[in-house]
């Protein structure tokens, strides 16, 4: 991962915080985890996607971006993610 921040990076994740906050719902929580990720702080990443994601939500782009997360933080559910 880069170490710099976009401007994007930054709106991402000041909405993905918004979001949860007005609707607190699995769906609302897919994207505050993997913008936790994209700023380096994998614990926090890990314990939002296990406490609100992990075996609620099954759609493929929220899978693949716990797999990354998990990937990053070493965790061992999965085997391995062809790159």
């Amino acid at each position: 991962m880069y170490n710099y921040k976009t401007q994007q990076d930054i709106r991402a994740f000041r909405l993905s915080e918004i979001e949860v906050v007005n609707t607190p719902t699995p769906e609302s929580y897919t994207l505050l985890p993997y913008s936790y990720l994209k700023e380096q702080e994998k614990g926090k990443s890990l314990n939002i996607d296990k406490r609100y994601i992990e075996g609620k939500i099954f759609e493929l782009m929220v899978l693949y971006q716990n797999v990354e997360i998990y990937k990053e933080t070493g965790e061992k559910k999965v085997k391995s993610i062809k790159e």
